[in-house]
């Protein structure tokens, strides 16, 4: 998935919370919302900087900025969501970023992890592979363990 087709599947599915979401999808929109603050945080301290508005007011790139963020909290959220369940792991982790600075991180790295081959407790792969993530059986089914008759 690319940068654009990420940041438009999150924002289609603004608050769904259920099924999965690949790394690519995750990471491409960490990047635009990493981005987005970035310039605009840039634009804001240009503004003081330059004198362009007064240092004890707001500005309207801090403004817009933290419309951005407003807007984008609950798609952020159901992303991490569907990110963890393709991992494996249950939502409720989410109560980590509870825990400042080191629940974010710890939930940044869970969220890196490969997810699940195949299908999983959470719904399809969004990768489309297919497979329970595990290695076939090596003994036949109905065949003897120990390699007896």
């Amino acid at each position: 998935m690319g940068f654009g087709q990420s940041i438009k599947t999150v924002y289609s599915k603004y608050a769904t919370f259920s099924g999965r979401a690949s790394r690519s999808e995750f990471w491409w929109f960490i990047l635009f919302s990493f981005l987005v603050n970035l310039v605009f945080s840039v634009l804001n301290t240009i503004a003081h900087t330059a004198g362009i508005v007064d240092p004890e007011t707001t500005t309207p790139a801090l403004f817009i900025l933290a419309l951005f963020n407003l807007g984008t909290f609950i798609p952020l959220l159901a992303l991490y969501a569907r990110r963890l369940h393709d991992t494996g792991r249950s939502a409720a982790l989410l109560l980590l970023l509870l825990l400042a600075g080191i629940g974010s991180l710890i939930l940044l790295i869970l969220c890196a992890l490969a997810g699940q081959p195949g299908p999983n407790q959470y719904g399809d792969d969004p990768l489309g592979r297919a497979g329970s993530g595990y290695p076939a059986q090596s003994v036949p089914y109905g065949g003897s363990p120990y390699g007896g008759q």
